[in-house]
């Protein structure tokens, strides 16, 4: 089963067989590609440059299911302990998603963000709030009960 290191920020990729490494370096892989496009077709639009933006976004659909698929076949095999480590770090993720979202929001309905700042910069800082969470989550899990 996969070690997780670092206080939950790394995982120990020695410590894989042979088919997780190949189901998590795809899955990696492909998430990454479904990032990328998804960034650069979310900038590209903010600033009118004429992209093809249905077949990017398209393809990044189709590598974002890509990797989803191969992370449930990489998670599948793992121990009940990865398991309940993964859900706590996503579950605090979405939790500070929900909430920073809702109260930064909230701030720009009432005047103290301007509301064109909170149009171009939505979704890069909703995802942020949910990367902070789920490290925050992955620290404390680790630290609460694999060390």
């Amino acid at each position: 089963m996969t070690k997780i290191t670092h206080n939950g920020l790394w995982l120990d990729f020695s410590s894989m067989e042979k088919e997780d490494k190949k189901n998590y370096l795809i899955s990696c892989i492909f998430l990454f590609i479904a990032g990328g496009i998804a960034g650069f077709v979310t900038i590209s639009n903010s600033y009118g440059d004429p992209i093809p933006a249905t077949e990017m976004t398209i393809a990044g659909i189709i590598c974002l299911l890509i990797g989803v698929f191969f992370w449930l076949k990489f998670y599948r095999t793992q121990d009940e302990m990865f398991k309940k480590f993964h859900d706590f770090s996503v579950t605090t993720g979405a939790y500070c998603f929900i909430v920073l979202g809702i109260i930064f929001h909230s701030l720009s309905l009432a005047g103290v963000i301007a509301e064109a700042v909170h149009q171009d910069v939505c979704f890069p800082l909703n995802f942020l709030f949910f990367l902070v969470g789920a490290l925050v989550g992955q620290v404390y899990f680790y630290r609460k009960y694999l060390s």
